[in-house]
């Protein structure tokens, strides 16, 4: 079973019960608005494509058995996988449909990490999602490191 947080990190709750966080291996998504659950108090702004990234994901996975294809552990503890439902590759499907870039820092993995990429330059010549704002289109990278300045 899966719950979605953003447009690239899922909570996925195995057969017993224990819940893992997960980060999409070598995609990243647009940031979505944060906001303090407790007092719905808005923290930070989103990017163009946060909310729609988090909302294709959901629709593609939320509430569904995924297989996780765990590739190492982050310094925030999450794994980092590639998340597989009825044999797709979610994480390159959210890079297809323009609402993920190929995240080249992490990309590491030389199969995957070309794929990514022609998937990545696909979309980009169809405008699709975060590549149709053209100039204005900032890493979601940048925006963190903007943000937190």
């Amino acid at each position: 079973m899966v719950r979605v947080s953003d447009g690239d990190t899922i909570t996925v709750e195995t057969r017993e019960g224990t819940k893992i966080k997960v980060r999409l291996y070598g995609i990243d998504a647009p940031e979505t608005d944060k906001k303090d659950h407790r007092t719905g108090k808005h923290l930070r702004p989103g990017q163009p494509f946060g909310d729609e990234a988090h909302h294709y994901l959901s629709v593609l996975i939320e509430g569904k058995t995924v297989r996780l294809e765990i590739l190492e552990i982050d310094r925030y503890r999450r794994m980092v996988s590639v998340v597989w439902l009825d044999g797709r590759n979610i994480n390159l499907e959210m890079i297809m449909a323009g609402l993920a870039e190929a995240y080249t820092e992490y990309l590491t993995q030389k199969p995957l990490r070309q794929r990514f990429l022609h998937s990545q330059e696909e979309a980009r010549e169809r405008r699709l999602g975060i590549w149709s704002q053209g100039g204005s289109y900032e890493r979601p990278g940048d925006f963190r490191k903007r943000q937190k300045m």
